[in-house]
């Protein structure tokens, strides 16, 4: 069986800010964290869906980074400090310029905000955002009063350029400061259902899967693709929720 992996690429900005906020252990833990979790983060804000932001230390710190619509490349972008009591992106960021180069990157298949991850994985119509258990009084939301709606004006530069060069790397005219490569861990769907104490049909059935799929991956005859690892991850950190938002969906499509 294929076993996929992942590319972690880091841009100029990302390692020169990166060493300024974080040791190297941290640098490993974001690393893998991503790697095999590519929603723990939310979008920095409703006008730029696309780059998401990992809350660090409790919050205090924001890893920005982007996902390209294959999800085998992550490509972090900076690290930041979210300044929720200063302006927000109409006043502080040049909002025309970032929205130019997402455009640029989404058209090489770079960027997928979470709302389209979701949608092509179980067909939500809908955002979803699950609570960031490591900072309970920080919501991992977005929208217009979004803490990470706010960032610091003089972060603009650094993301522009980090979004330039993704374009840059992307179109092969310069090669990434640095890049790793990691194999995300299988989750064991078993195990999984299992701990949920769900029988094959109903894990199915509660998770809008079919049977076959659900018996073809615990049986090793096929194993869940890189979208079928992120709903996996999705359910086995915030089961309920998961449970609940299809079912508001399935209530909405009737």
């Amino acid at each position: 069986m294929k076993c996929e992996t992942v590319k972690i690429i880091e841009t100029t900005q990302f390692v020169e800010t990166s060493d300024l906020y974080l040791c190297d252990t941290e640098k490993d833990a974001v690393r893998c964290l991503l790697a095999n979790q590519p929603t723990s983060g939310s979008p920095v804000s409703s006008e730029f869906p696309t780059i998401l932001g990992l809350p660090w230390r409790n919050g205090n710190i924001l890893v920005l980074y982007t996902i390209s619509s294959d999800l085998e490349k992550i490509y972090l972008l900076a690290v930041t400090k979210p300044n929720p009591g200063g302006d927000g992106p109409g006043t502080g960021l040049d909002t025309s310029k970032i929205q130019k180069l997402l455009k640029a990157l989404m058209k090489i298949g770079i960027g997928i905000s979470v709302k389209e991850l979701l949608d092509d994985i179980i067909g939500l119509n809908r955002y979803v955002y699950l609570p960031d258990r490591r900072n309970d009084s920080t919501n991992n939301v977005v929208g217009e009063n979004s803490l990470f709606e706010v960032l610091i004006m003089k972060e603009k530069d650094i993301l522009i350029s980090s979004l330039e060069e993704v374009i840059a790397i992307e179109n092969g005219d310069m090669e990434a400061v640095r890049i790793t490569t990691i194999t995300p861990k299988v989750i064991s769907v078993q195990e999984l259902r299992t701990n949920l104490k769900l029988s094959q049909d109903e894990f199915a059935r509660r998770y809008g899967l079919k049977v076959g799929t659900i018996r073809n991956w615990e049986q090793g005859i096929r194993s869940p693709d890189q979208s079928a690892q992120v709903l996996l991850r999705l359910i086995e950190r915030e089961p309920e929720f998961i449970f609940k938002i299809l079912q508001k969906d399935s209530t909405i499509s009737k």
